[in-house]
């Protein structure tokens, strides 16, 4: 950070400084770094599920409110077409978790989840905005970069339950599981209900 070593840890203010100016790519080496070394030692090989590691996909709200900060920002629109029809600003962030077991987890890989280049200066009617199904795509490449060999079990809620992303885990050679949320994906629903053997 250029500055003397002292006895006390810097200020708030003074980290933010000093991370503006860090690579993003630095931090995403350590943070590689961290991640092989857990997976070396054997400590952590009873975390694994059917003998591959699990990565837990989630989006996690870093900010949110009625105020526009960027043009990164993602918008909701609430009670469209009514009287009290508003709309909401936030930034998210996919994130990828390595499950060590015994609650214990750790990072593996970020996406965020903005608008883009193209999505500005489009009109919002011509491209879509960014989401978690398209963040999802993107992680996975940072992934299957990163961790090349490794053997992956992703777990993801049914917000994930689509083509692409099977399709993108199964291209992969991982295994996924996908955890249903009643009341979502009914063509699923309907497909798994008439299953005969899951009645056996």
């Amino acid at each position: 950070m250029s500055e003397e070593k002292k006895e006390y840890p810097p200020h708030g203010v003074t980290e933010n400084e000093f991370l503006a100016r860090l690579n993003p790519e630095e931090l995403e080496k350590i943070q590689k770094d961290i991640a092989y070394s857990m997976i070396r030692r054997k400590t952590f090989d009873d975390a694994r599920v059917l003998k591959r590691w699990q990565i837990i996909i989630d989006a996690t709200e870093l900010d949110e409110g009625y105020q526009k900060k960027n043009e990164y920002y993602l918008s909701r629109c609430y009670n469209r077409g009514e009287a009290d029809e508003f709309t909401k600003y936030h930034r998210s962030v996919l994130e990828a978790k390595l499950y060590l077991g015994n609650n214990l987890v750790c990072s593996i890989a970020s996406e965020p989840i903005q608008n883009s280049e193209e999505y500005i200066n489009q009109s919002e009617e011509k491209i879509k905005q960014d989401c978690e199904s398209k963040a999802f795509i993107r992680l996975v490449e940072k992934i299957k970069k990163r961790f090349p060999r490794l053997p992956i079990i992703i777990t993801t809620d049914g917000l994930y339950v689509s083509q692409k992303v099977i399709q993108t885990c199964t291209d992969n050679g991982w295994n996924y599981i996908i955890r249903y949320k009643e009341g979502s994906a009914s063509s699923i629903a309907k497909e798994y209900e008439s299953l005969p053997e899951k009645k056996r």
